[in-house]
Protein backbone atom coordinates (compact mmCIF):
# COMPACT_ATOMS: atom_id res chain seq x y z
CA UNK A 1 0.00 0.00 0.00
CA UNK A 2 3.04 2.34 0.88
CA UNK A 3 3.98 1.72 -2.60
CA UNK A 4 0.71 2.94 -4.33
CA UNK A 5 0.34 5.84 -1.49
CA UNK A 6 4.24 7.23 -2.66
CA UNK A 7 3.36 6.98 -6.66
CA UNK A 8 0.66 8.74 -6.21
CA UNK A 9 2.68 11.80 -4.37
CA UNK A 10 5.79 12.17 -6.64
CA UNK A 11 3.44 11.70 -9.19
CA UNK A 12 1.09 14.62 -8.16
CA UNK A 13 4.21 16.85 -7.16
CA UNK A 14 6.15 16.01 -10.70
CA UNK A 15 2.43 16.48 -12.89
CA UNK A 16 1.69 19.13 -10.50
CA UNK A 17 5.21 21.13 -11.08
CA UNK A 18 4.99 20.40 -14.71
CA UNK A 19 1.50 21.78 -15.21
CA UNK A 20 1.80 25.21 -13.07
CA UNK A 21 5.05 25.68 -16.22
CA UNK A 22 3.15 24.77 -19.05
CA UNK A 23 -0.05 26.25 -18.48
CA UNK A 24 1.28 28.55 -15.47
CA UNK A 25 -2.30 28.30 -13.59
CA UNK A 26 -3.11 26.92 -10.53
CA UNK A 27 -6.49 25.64 -11.73
CA UNK A 28 -5.16 23.34 -13.93
CA UNK A 29 -2.67 21.97 -11.61
CA UNK A 30 -5.59 21.91 -9.02
CA UNK A 31 -7.45 19.30 -12.29
CA UNK A 32 -4.04 17.97 -12.92
CA UNK A 33 -4.43 16.76 -8.89
CA UNK A 34 -8.29 15.58 -9.76
CA UNK A 35 -7.29 13.77 -12.58
CA UNK A 36 -4.23 11.97 -10.44
CA UNK A 37 -6.32 10.58 -7.16
CA UNK A 38 -8.18 8.90 -9.94
CA UNK A 39 -6.66 7.61 -12.21
CA UNK A 40 -3.33 6.94 -10.60
CA UNK A 41 -4.21 4.72 -7.82
CA UNK A 42 -6.62 2.18 -10.31
CA UNK A 43 -3.56 2.40 -12.61
CA UNK A 44 -1.20 1.04 -9.92
CA UNK A 45 -3.69 -1.22 -8.59
CA UNK A 46 -3.91 -3.00 -11.94
CA UNK A 47 -0.31 -3.03 -12.08
CA UNK A 48 0.00 -4.94 -8.73
CA UNK A 49 -3.26 -7.45 -9.57
CA UNK A 50 -3.27 -8.20 -13.33
CA UNK A 51 0.23 -9.52 -13.13
CA UNK A 52 -0.45 -11.66 -10.01
CA UNK A 53 -3.36 -12.78 -11.52
CA UNK A 54 -1.81 -13.78 -14.82
CA UNK A 55 0.71 -16.01 -13.10
CA UNK A 56 -1.83 -17.25 -10.90
CA UNK A 57 -3.87 -18.67 -14.15
CA UNK A 58 -0.78 -20.98 -15.20
CA UNK A 59 -0.69 -22.52 -11.82
CA UNK A 60 1.72 -20.13 -9.95
CA UNK A 61 1.15 -18.94 -6.09
CA UNK A 62 2.59 -15.60 -7.13
CA UNK A 63 3.56 -15.48 -3.09
CA UNK A 64 6.55 -17.11 -3.71
CA UNK A 65 4.97 -20.24 -1.36
CA UNK A 66 4.01 -22.23 -4.46
CA UNK A 67 5.75 -24.20 -6.98
CA UNK A 68 7.61 -22.13 -9.51
CA UNK A 69 6.83 -22.84 -12.94
CA UNK A 70 9.29 -22.00 -15.49
CA UNK A 71 6.63 -19.79 -17.49
CA UNK A 72 5.80 -17.57 -14.19
CA UNK A 73 8.40 -15.17 -14.62
CA UNK A 74 8.12 -14.48 -18.22
CA UNK A 75 3.95 -14.67 -17.51
CA UNK A 76 4.02 -11.74 -14.86
CA UNK A 77 6.88 -9.46 -16.46
CA UNK A 78 4.76 -9.93 -19.86
CA UNK A 79 1.48 -8.83 -18.44
CA UNK A 80 2.70 -6.37 -16.38
CA UNK A 81 4.38 -4.48 -19.19
CA UNK A 82 1.51 -4.70 -21.19
CA UNK A 83 -0.82 -4.01 -18.25
CA UNK A 84 1.27 -0.64 -17.93
CA UNK A 85 1.46 0.15 -21.55
CA UNK A 86 -2.29 -0.09 -22.38
CA UNK A 87 -2.69 1.61 -18.90
CA UNK A 88 -0.81 4.79 -19.45
CA UNK A 89 -2.68 5.17 -22.52
CA UNK A 90 -6.07 4.62 -21.09
CA UNK A 91 -4.33 7.26 -18.12
CA UNK A 92 -3.99 9.64 -21.13
CA UNK A 93 -7.56 9.46 -23.06
CA UNK A 94 -8.85 9.72 -19.57
CA UNK A 95 -7.03 12.71 -18.27
CA UNK A 96 -7.33 14.58 -21.67
CA UNK A 97 -11.47 14.14 -21.68
CA UNK A 98 -11.50 15.07 -18.15
CA UNK A 99 -9.23 18.46 -18.62
CA UNK A 100 -11.67 19.15 -21.52
CA UNK A 101 -14.52 18.36 -19.58
CA UNK A 102 -13.18 20.76 -16.55
CA UNK A 103 -12.08 23.77 -18.43
CA UNK A 104 -13.48 23.27 -21.73
CA UNK A 105 -10.47 23.98 -23.42
CA UNK A 106 -9.87 22.56 -27.09
CA UNK A 107 -9.45 19.20 -27.27
CA UNK A 108 -5.76 19.88 -28.78
CA UNK A 109 -4.52 21.51 -25.85
CA UNK A 110 -6.34 19.10 -23.33
CA UNK A 111 -4.29 16.05 -24.99
CA UNK A 112 -1.18 17.53 -25.13
CA UNK A 113 -1.27 18.36 -21.92
CA UNK A 114 -2.16 15.25 -20.61
CA UNK A 115 0.74 13.70 -23.11
CA UNK A 116 3.14 15.64 -21.67
CA UNK A 117 2.43 15.13 -18.13
CA UNK A 118 2.05 11.75 -17.99
CA UNK A 119 5.09 11.19 -20.13
CA UNK A 120 7.43 13.62 -17.89
CA UNK A 121 6.48 11.45 -14.56
CA UNK A 122 6.73 8.32 -16.15
CA UNK A 123 9.96 9.06 -17.60
CA UNK A 124 10.92 10.08 -14.04
CA UNK A 125 8.99 7.04 -12.51
CA UNK A 126 11.12 4.49 -14.80
CA UNK A 127 14.74 6.68 -13.76
CA UNK A 128 14.25 6.38 -10.28
CA UNK A 129 13.36 2.76 -10.91
CA UNK A 130 16.80 2.32 -12.91
CA UNK A 131 18.79 4.25 -10.06
CA UNK A 132 17.47 2.78 -7.27
CA UNK A 133 15.41 5.30 -5.64
CA UNK A 134 12.45 3.55 -5.57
Amino acid sequence: MFNILYALIITIVLEGALMLLLTRSLKWAQYNLYCNLVTNPVLNLCLMFIPYFAAKKIGFDATGIGPLSPEAPIVMTLSYNITFIIGEIIVLITEGFLYRLLTKERYSRCFALSLFTNVFSMAAGLLFIHFGIW
